[in-house]
């Protein structure tokens, strides 16, 4: 490395949801010197303390070191160009510069700061700029630690119905909906469906009262093809249920009356296998 090769480029990152949200240059200890008070970007600074107020810290990443001063200041300005600054409504930075030498020493007015809180109202990245944080996060994975913070801070958190009601609004055209669209004819693997299973046994899920009447009334009406009825009996050849199962079903049917139809759709199956076996 030669003696001039000193300098770096620096990302910050929400821990929360890994979304970019400064890009700075520097040397040394530059990066940590954000974390101090900075009255040169106050947008950047209160950010920066609504993480801490949760008890975490924003995650840092040299994105590239062993460089010139002036290849430094090249990529920061590309990368602050590709993620977008917020105060132009173009992407997720606070930084206030389109970076290179410019940007020091800079300090927003008051006036300023306002048209940039106002210019946010509203403000949906694009599908381009979300698949540059994909790009740019690939491969993370929050710390034990950092979920226990996460979970931690959000404790005693109560949303007011306002705040679920826009909630729900967001998602009705937002990342639910796209998530469903993505996952529509997809097919779970069995190892999908085993490691699903293990979680739940893990954390003792169990589904409520509510949930599953819920499920009941959703499947009200419901008819189950004959494609699936086969795929279905395809699936438990030779299985074999267990006494605890079968207990729960007894109980479970304890009390309930068959309608004509179900009795005799009962009889004609039973026919039919006895003659399979008889063949």
């Amino acid at each position: 490395m030669k003696e001039n090769n000193i300098f770096y480029v620096y990302i910050y990152y929400d821990p929360i949801d890994n979304v970019p949200f400064y890009v700075g240059k520097g040397s040394g200890n530059r990066y940590k010197q954000h974390l101090k008070c900075d009255k040169r970007n106050p947008f950047k600074i209160n950010k920066i303390n609504k993480i801490l107020n949760l008890g975490l810290e924003p995650s840092i990443k040299i994105y590239k070191d062993n460089l010139l001063e002036e290849e430094a200041f090249k990529l920061e300005i590309e990368l602050i160009k590709e993620f977008g600054r917020r105060d132009l409504n173009m992407g997720t930075l606070c930084n206030l510069t389109d970076g290179g030498e410019k940007g020091y020493g800079y300090i927003a007015t008051k006036e300023t700061r306002k048209k940039m809180s106002e210019a946010r109202l509203g403000f949906s990245p694009s599908q381009e700029t979300i698949e540059k944080w994909k790009k740019s996060r690939k491969g993370y994975k929050h710390s034990e630690e950092t979920k226990e913070k996460i979970r931690q801070g959000n404790l005693g958190k109560k949303v007011s119905e306002e705040g679920r009601r826009n909630m729900s609004n967001s998602h009705e055209k937002g990342p639910v909906e796209r998530l469903i669209k993505a996952n529509l004819g997809r097919i779970v693997s069995k190892e999908s469906i085993r490691k699903q299973i293990e979680t739940r046994r893990k954390n003792n899920y169990e589904v409520s009262e509510e949930t599953r009447e819920k499920m009941r009334q959703s499947q009200k009406g419901h008819l189950v093809s004959k494609e699936q009825r086969e795929k279905l009996r395809q699936v438990n050849l030779g299985k074999k249920l267990s006494e605890e199962t079968r207990e729960k079903i007894r109980q479970g049917n304890l009390g309930k009356k068959m309608s004509e139809e179900s009795i005799k759709k009962r009889t004609e199956t039973r026919r039919k296998n006895k003659k399979k076996e008889n063949i």
